[in-house]
């Protein structure tokens, strides 16, 4: 039987688009030093 097995889920890294504030976590949306959207840094872009 083939499988994988996630040993941790890691958190993943944001950051801000206004002021480049970067935090980790399960989720982020606002930054907490200007309120402005966060990105993902862990999705691949293309």
């Amino acid at each position: 039987m083939f499988g994988y097995r996630w040993e941790e889920q890691s958190a993943n890294e944001y950051e801000c688009l206004r002021c480049g504030t970067r935090v980790s976590g399960e989720t982020a949306t606002d930054c907490p030093d200007c309120g402005e959207p966060m990105r993902n840094l862990s999705v691949p872009r293309s």
